[in-house]
């Protein structure tokens, strides 16, 4: 209870006290008793005028509390209210963008599945396009699609196998290199398989020296389109082979050239497999093979000067025809006594492929003493 509450219940007490004794008849007060009591009577009667007034004071400060605040607080609860809305309605945009971006990417992947069967079927009806441009501009477009990229890398990998224009061939390989779709391993079997088809072509060529030999006016020849035989005459047969043999040419060149880029790089393994490529009229300069196997691969003027073949592996050697492998850093010592025994120093030359009879056994002394 407050201290002022029990004063004046206090002085209560006393004033009902001495009013008490004022009634009693047979109590007799003194003047100064009276007097007491009404200044007793008087100080109880202002002890609860002041604390009636405080507690009205007290009354009109939470009034005027409550008329202060409350606008505020009102003030603050629309604001919340209003802010809730706001994220309610945001939250709301973002579920309906988001539907509508899902709409749209739905809508966008249907059709691009659907030109996709569009592009495969025009390209299997219409071979020919392959070789052409709307066949590259097609595999190169899908070489970027998130969905179909690794389809398209397949189906481009078939065509590079089989393409005749060079120059499209050479730009349907950069998009897939720079698109990161093409790994060295992709560029080695695209260069193994245009090797086998320029032996391919090579025994045709030879096919349509015979039948001319022989004065015949056909020979039959594979189709590239169908893989049939076909009769051809002999002298258009002649002319598409020898456009063909070119094409495949520059192909194993444009290949090699991008091998012999990526092993530059150093952006191989060790071991990377080499075996029965054909490598032509590039440059592996400074190039380190590591232990890459070399076994029947063809290296056809192919300069070497600088580069480390101490630990290739080969089981049996291809054609290393206008090739100066003498001026490697290190050859292993397999590869090297194969190289001496078959594509030495032509005996009766003092000079080939820009190098002295003189400078050949120095870089051959050089070369069997590491």
């Amino acid at each position: 209870m407050p201290k002022s509450r029990r004063y004046i219940e206090q002085l209560d007490q006393l004033k009902q006290k001495g009013l008490a004794r004022m009634k009693d008849e047979s109590a007799s007060l003194a003047p100064s008793d009276l007097t007491d009591l009404a200044t007793l009577c008087k100080t109880a009667s202002e002890a609860q005028k002041n604390e009636m007034d405080l507690e009205l004071q007290k009354k009109m400060g939470r009034a005027e509390s409550v008329r202060y605040w409350t606008p505020i607080v009102a003030s603050l609860v629309s604001t919340g209210v209003l802010a809730a809305t706001l994220i309610l309605q945001m939250n709301q945009f973002k579920d309906s963008r988001k539907q509508q971006a899902d709409a749209i990417r739905q809508q966008t992947e249907a059709n691009e599945d659907t030109q996709w069967r569009e592009a495969i079927r025009i390209m299997a009806d219409k071979p020919n396009v392959v070789n052409g441009a709307a066949g590259v501009a097609l595999l190169k477009f899908y070489l970027k699609s998130e969905r179909h990229g690794d389809e398209a890398k397949d189906l481009a990998l078939t065509y590079l196998n089989n393409m005749i224009a060079p120059d499209h061939f050479a730009s349907l390989l950069d998009s897939m290199i720079k698109g990161g779709k093409f790994s060295l391993d992709d560029l080695v079997n695209v260069n193994r398989s245009l090797g086998q088809t320029n032996v391919q072509v090579n025994g045709e060529l030879e096919k349509i020296k015979k039948a001319k030999a022989d004065h015949e006016k056909s020979v039959s020849l594979t189709d590239n389109v169908t893989g049939q035989l076909r009769a051809w005459p002999t002298g258009d047969a002649e002319h598409f082979e020898g456009e063909l043999f070119d094409g495949v040419l520059e192909e194993e060149v444009a290949t090699t050239v991008r091998i012999a880029n990526r092993m530059r790089e150093n952006a191989v393994r060790p071991d990377v497999d080499l075996s029965g490529c054909a490598m032509m009229d590039s440059s592996f300069r400074g190039i380190n093979f590591r232990e890459a196997d070399l076994t029947d691969a063809t290296f056809w003027n192919i300069d070497l000067a600088g580069a480390d073949l101490s630990k290739v592996a080969v089981r049996s050697l291809g054609e290393w025809n206008e090739t100066a492998w003498w001026r490697a850093s290190n050859v292993a010592p397999d590869l090297l006594k194969l190289l001496k025994e078959s594509y030495p120093f032509p005996a009766d030359k003092q000079e080939y492929l820009g190098s002295t009879r003189a400078e050949y056994d120095k870089d051959l002394a050089r070369l069997s003493t590491k």
